[in-house]
């Protein structure tokens, strides 16, 4: 990574920070002018884009503004294994997507599941709407309906 594009907030960092990222890792840190945040191009196009394809999904999954920081997560895993206009691949005219510019490694694109698809939970013990077990054995209740909208954030896919 050469350059790290951050906006003009009084919280964001210091000088000395600055100077420390450009002289141990060669990082080039450009923030924008107070008050023109127009020149906060690159990371603002980068946060509509995949707000966007948040409420895409949401959209598609038929799902509420509940579930916009799950869709959010989940979008934002999408738009890091997407080439980007204008980056490529160190030393190539290949282009490259952000987490392999961040990583320096492949995207492991298997791990994205499909947000909203249907999916069958299964229930191992039935209970009424108090939260009582219910000791019905003729029934077998094997799963309940729902939609995919991720899994925790500790998890594994």
């Amino acid at each position: 990574m050469a350059e790290l594009h951050v906006g003009a907030a009084p919280q964001l960092p210091s000088e000395e920070w600055k100077a420390t990222l450009k002289d141990d890792n060669g990082i080039h840190v450009i923030s924008a002018a107070p008050k023109h945040q127009h020149h906060n191009g690159t990371p603002e196009r980068r946060w509509q884009t995949t707000r966007q394809v948040a409420f895409k999904l949401m959209t598609h999954a038929k799902v509420g503004l509940p579930f916009f920081d799950t869709a959010l997560q989940q979008a934002a895993l999408i738009c890091n294994v997407v080439p980007v206009r204008g980056a490529f691949r160190p030393g190539t005219d290949v282009p490259a997507v952000p987490f392999m510019l961040h990583y320096n490694a492949e995207a492991r694109i298997s791990r994205i599941r499909v947000f909203g698809c249907p999916v069958v939970a299964k229930a191992y013990l039935r209970r009424d709407a108090t939260g009582r077990i219910l000791q019905d054995h003729n029934l077998v209740q094997r799963g309940v309906r729902g939609s995919y909208v991720g899994f925790p954030i500790g998890q594994a896919g």
